[in-house]
């Protein structure tokens, strides 16, 4: 039989998980309540995470200038004259 290809996600069951952040307990870990429970102080992975990064303040962006209004027109100091009827030209014939 030939061997085929094995994608390495697929050789480890929880190294998937384990990359993608979640803490995943060994088989012989204890959790309870007993004598030698660790102490509250001491939080899991899950519990407490690594500490975020300080969010990086976005530099000042320079407000856009309002574009100025279009200036009003001025009123008109004449009438508005009717054109003329141009007199209908005379077909020649």
């Amino acid at each position: 039989m030939p061997m085929t290809h094995i994608d390495s996600r697929e050789k480890n069951d929880d190294g998937d998980l384990a990359d993608a952040g979640f803490a995943i307990p060994s088989a012989g870990a204890v959790t309870g309540t007993g004598a030698d429970a660790a102490p509250e102080s001491t939080a899991t992975p899950t519990q407490k995470e690594a500490p975020k990064p300080k969010p990086q303040p976005q530099p000042k962006l320079e407000p856009k200038p309002k574009p100025k209004p279009r200036p009003r027109p001025r009123p008109r100091t004449k009438p508005r004259t009717k054109p003329k009827p141009k007199p209908e030209s005379k077909s020649r014939t």
